[in-house]
């Protein structure tokens, strides 16, 4: 096998459960949209899970919020209006190439990492993304 080869192999090696590096946020269902914008702005994040009674039941990211302003829907509307419903989990064994194939597939930009039924984190398309461009420069310069 070649250097080159081994370098892909060893990128689509990666578990996804090993690269989380931040918390996962929750906000209540009892929050509004604004609360939920505040929040995000605060942590400099994109996505909340929304749980009620510490049961994971969506989750609002910062394109919800915005298609809710573009149709003027209330800041303080309740966040059930705007959040998604179904919340596509993984167990964070998947290789990048499993994982992006889901996003694609469900056209979703997050998903839930859960490890024995609990939220371990969350991963997004910029978190693959930046992943894999720093794990590039590694790489040969005939790859780059």
């Amino acid at each position: 096998m070649k250097v080159d080869e081994m370098r892909v192999n060893e990128l689509l090696d990666i578990k996804f459960s090993d690269m989380l590096k931040k918390q996962t946020l929750m906000i209540d269902t009892n929050s509004s949209i604004a609360d939920a914008a505040s929040e995000m702005i605060r942590n400099n994040i994109n996505s909340l899970l929304v749980a009620e009674k510490g049961k994971l039941v969506g989750i609002v990211t910062d394109k919800d919020i915005v298609k809710a302003v573009a149709n003027k829907l209330d800041p303080s509307s309740n966040i059930q209006k705007i959040m998604t419903r179904t919340v596509i989990t993984i167990n964070g064994d998947e290789d990048v190439l499993e994982v992006l194939d889901t996003m694609l597939n469900n056209e979703i930009r997050h998903l839930v990492i859960r490890k024995n039924g609990n939220i371990v984190g969350t991963i997004t398309r910029r978190d693959i993304i930046s992943y894999i461009l720093l794990f590039s420069k590694e790489w040969p310069s005939s790859w780059r």
